[in-house]
């Protein structure tokens, strides 16, 4: 069978010799059905000849007059390019041998991913992530890019904490490898407007629009020189990166965002104004003043234009903090310092005082078992991985998803069996051109803002005569909780009544406890309601959701440790056992599980 084929496009700028560098770099590539087409950008000479000469043989090369920017430069060779997989790849970059191959096997592997972005280390410090796309990029709610591995001059050393393929919001220009079918999809690649920068951020950003997955893959690796065009003329660079910022937010933002995001955005770019001013940059403070005039000259333009506005949930992609602040402020330098991935609980088995909580989940995934047996199942929300590697010992095959990338990856550490396969992906929009027997979500329904998309997803990745098991939280029993990660819960009436609009058949089960299981709940609300007694005012009720959850995390700790200290050997005492599901009293439950049909 033939491999796909791959159209390289490298743009070159008064920069033979890293062109040069770069093509000898990919010859070694090991993947070998691809094109390399050499666009000379409006080279002050004609460096075209000058590769000519020396690629001939190997590379499609052209001349352009004028410098049409990354973007203009781009689309451009894009209508030259005959492959399947399109790779815009800067010329002063340097491939590893393998690099394309697992690009390539990626793209296969799923129709729903529509852009790639390697692991991009720095070229002179190759243990370092570099400063253009390093590990995958994401913005913050006011349009701040930035990427992990780097923030502002902050370099990671790679020590594979991001040796994991996951979602990201955008791929870096610098090496972004783009399914072809999808550019015709968004209408057209790159806005010419742009010019140069971000506009790579905004074609993603119109890709998950359309909710096609952008993913960074670490078997791919690509070292980069650090914009090297760009230190030719840093006054523009500068003035590029301020109005293509406030540009990207104009396009893409919903118009109630939009409004916020701007109006915060005129006092962070007065500061911008001030701090440039009292570093004594005042070219740059003339470089920002025209990025401004530029951006309200293009207003009416934008404004008059019917754009995608943004479907992606802020929630999970986008840091819901300033970036800037958390950077300079609060001296966040690193992405795991941001903790913005994370989302929901995790229930460690190690942690003793967590352990009933541990042994009602091995319970349902017990249960879920006699259902899985043979069967190719999918796991939405898969956290760590137990669940889904349980299931894999009865299973066909499994595939489990969740949003957090560090769940994942320690999943993949860990679990690991030839049916298993963990993918890291909001499990709402996650998409896979395969059918499953069974999927299964076990406590998830809870966390989610918008449940309907959810359910709507689980119907188009069930087989007509599959499954759908669910398990959540019996309001009418644990509501006392408060816990604040939880959008909504639902009693059994609740859950059957948002079900039954879209499966035919609804089965309840509940999961209860034995009588030391049940008088450790008693001991946990008792505990619980004391604590929240204190609050007699209910401040908590105002407070921010961040700050609700920083304090449930402690207030967690604080409540169950409490009842393992008083009595440890009565904890320690509870075992899976101690639970048991049937479908009679289910109102009275701990946990709801719902079977659903097609």
């Amino acid at each position: 069978m033939r491999s796909p084929m791959v159209s390289i496009i490298i743009l070159n700028w008064n920069g033979v010799r890293d062109t040069i560098h770069c093509l000898n770099s990919l010859k070694r590539t090991r993947y070998s059905n691809y094109e390399v087409i050499v666009v000379d950008n409006g080279s002050l000479r004609d460096e075209a000849k000058i590769l000519k000469d020396r690629f001939r043989n190997y590379a499609s090369i052209f001349r352009l007059e004028r410098n049409l920017g990354f973007a203009g430069g781009n689309n451009w060779a894009f209508k030259k390019a005959r492959g399947e997989y399109i790779v815009l790849l800067n010329n002063d970059t340097v491939v590893d041998k393998n690099w394309l191959g697992s690009v390539v096997k990626t793209f296969e592997s799923d129709e729903s991913i529509a852009i790639i972005q390697p692991k991009i280390r720095l070229y002179s410090k190759k243990d370092y992530f570099d400063y253009a796309g390093a590990a995958g990029g994401f913005i913050d709610r006011f349009g701040y890019p930035f990427t992990r591995g780097r923030i502002f001059n902050t370099l990671e050393k790679d020590l594979g904490q991001y040796d994991f393929k996951c979602p990201i919001f955008w791929a870096s220009g610098a090496a972004i490898c783009i399914r072809r079918s999808i550019i015709h999809i968004t209408r057209y690649l790159f806005d010419e407007n742009f010019f140069n920068y971000m506009e790579e951020i905004d074609f993603c950003w119109r890709v998950q629009n359309l909710g096609f997955k952008i993913i960074f893959i670490p078997d791919s690796v690509v070292y980069h020189k650090v914009a090297a065009s760009a230190k030719k003329n840093l006054l523009k660079k500068r003035y590029y990166e301020h109005r293509n910022n406030l540009i990207l937010l104009l396009k893409n933002l919903p118009y109630k965002l939009l409004v916020k995001s701007l109006t915060a955005r005129f006092f962070l770019e007065l500061i911008t104004y001030f701090y440039y001013l009292l570093t004594g940059k005042f070219t740059f403070v003339l470089a920002l003043f025209y990025a401004h005039v530029d951006f309200l000259r293009l207003l009416p333009f934008y404004m008059g234009k019917k754009n995608l506005r943004s479907s992606v949930s802020f929630e999970n992609y986008v840091y819901p903090k300033s970036i800037v602040l958390s950077y300079f402020l609060f001296r966040k330098r690193y992405f795991w310092q941001l903790k913005f991935d994370s989302v929901g609980e995790r229930t460690d088995p190690n942690v003793v005082w967590m352990m009933p909580t541990f042994f009602q989940h091995q319970k349902v995934y017990e249960f879920c078992k006699r259902l899985a047996k043979g069967k190719t199942v999918l796991e939405l929300g898969c956290g760590s991985g137990l669940g889904a590697f349980e299931i894999s010992e009865v299973a066909k095959e499994v595939l489990a998803v969740d949003i957090h990338g560090q769940s994942i990856a320690k999943a993949k550490e860990i679990y690991q069996r030839n049916n298993l396969k963990f993918e890291c992906f909001d499990v709402t929009k996650f998409k896979t051109s395969k059918k499953f027997d069974l999927v299964v979500s076990f406590q998830v329904i809870e966390h989610l803002e918008k449940p309907e998309d959810f359910l709507l997803n689980v119907k188009r990745l069930m087989k007509k005569r599959g499954f759908f098991l669910l398990s959540t939280p019996n309001r009418l029993t644990q509501s006392f909780n408060e816990n604040p990660y939880h959008i909504r819960e639902y009693s059994k009436k609740e859950l059957e009544e948002i079900l039954s609009r879209f499966f035919s058949k609804v089965f309840f089960y509940g999961l209860h406890g034995s009588p030391r299981a049940k008088k450790y709940e008693n001991d946990r609300k008792k505990k619980v309601l004391e604590v929240l007694r204190l609050d007699f005012l209910e401040i908590r009720n105002i407070l921010p959701r961040r700050i609700k959850i920083f304090f449930f995390e402690f207030f967690v700790r604080l409540v169950r440790l409490g009842i393992y200290s008083a009595s440890p050997r009565k904890v320690l005492e509870i075992c899976k056992e101690d639970f048991f599901i049937k479908k009679l009293n289910v109102d009275e439950s701990l946990d709801l599980i719902a079977i659903c049909r097609y």
